[in-house]
């Protein structure tokens, strides 16, 4: 009570009109940050983490190959006939990186009257059939005498994407004797291009593709075609690529960008070379447009499409 006359009242207490904690935009502006910082660490993690194939750098590092073809992705069709885009849509980005591919094999001498190369890829659904067909229609295309051979024995696509009719094939040929005539080779729409389906599918298709009867078939065919082109299976799925492309110039391996993991594809050229095959080099498919690889081909294709319609125009 001393103290009492010590005491001076300034101003009378105040209810504080808003809250004093938590501030609303503090919080926010913080949590923009925190979540910012986050995202982009899950994303460096994330690619840190990814293994996958998706540029002919990581075909470099990973392989010590070439890549020989960057294909767009192919979009989703009707019918399997509607992957013959080099056909079907002639002037795309995608039919034009086919051509690309057919150029940079032609560096490697494939081509030459007599050439023949296997087309495989390390797991399914890799588009290793789409490959070996645009790539067929696109030599046949430049005037070269083309034979697509289906030597897919287990699970053969060629006959259905060309929508050919028919039991006869690559195994009917295998049991058979005597030389490939013009009777064994169907002709397709594009010409130039002549075609062997698989045939029935047989219970002993490594055996049929490793016998010297197949050795027979494919001296016959290349005597007939500047290239013959055989579609194979997956290389670590069977051993039939291997026995295919040891007795040919060499194999394309074909890999899914973004999707075949590194080490996958490393055990499938392993096996390959193993074989006695020669490895051509690599065709990254399905490549995104605006990502990574991609980028550059669609700048490229923006740019001379614009450059086209200003010629016209001038």
């Amino acid at each position: 009570a001393r103290y009492s006359d010590n005491v001076t009242l300034l101003a009378p207490a105040e209810l504080p009109t808003s809250p004093v904690s938590p501030s609303k935009m503090k919080n926010t502006l913080l949590g923009m940050v925190v979540g910012a910082m986050v995202g982009v660490g899950a994303a460096f993690l994330r690619e840190y983490l990814d293994d996958t194939i998706k540029t002919a750098d990581d075909v470099s590092q990973a392989l010590g190959l070439v890549t020989l073809g960057n294909i767009f992705r192919i979009g989703a069709g009707r019918t399997l006939k509607d992957s013959l885009v080099t056909s079907v849509d002639g002037r795309s980005p995608v039919a034009e990186s086919y051509r690309i591919l057919r150029t940079n094999l032609a560096f490697c001498g494939v081509g030459n009257p007599g050439g023949a190369i296997v087309v495989t890829s390390a797991g399914l659904g890799e588009g290793k059939t789409t490959t070996a067909a645009n790539l067929a229609v696109v030599m046949a295309q430049m005037g070269k005498r083309v034979i697509l051979v289906d030597t897919d024995l287990r699970r053969p696509m060629l006959a259905k994407m060309f929508e050919l009719n028919g039991t006869d094939g690559m195994s009917t040929l295998l049991v058979g004797q005597g030389p490939v005539g013009d009777a064994d080779l169907i002709p397709s729409e594009v010409p130039n291009l002549r075609l062997i389906p698989s045939g029935p599918i047989p219970p002993n298709p490594a055996e049929l593709l490793g016998s010297p009867r197949m050795a027979e078939v494919i001296q016959s065919l290349r005597q007939q075609a500047d290239v013959v082109i055989f579609d194979a299976p997956p290389a670590l799925a069977v051993t039939d690529s291997s026995v295919i492309a040891s007795q040919v110039d060499g194999a394309l391996l074909v890999i899914d960008a973004g999707e075949t993991r590194r080490e996958v594809v490393q055990r499938a050229a392993e096996m390959l070379q193993k074989g006695g095959v020669k490895l051509l080099g690599a065709v990254l498919n399905k490549l995104q447009p605006g990502k990574r690889g991609g980028y550059y081909y669609q700048y490229y294709y923006k740019y001379y499409g614009s450059e086209k319609k200003r010629h016209k125009k001038s």
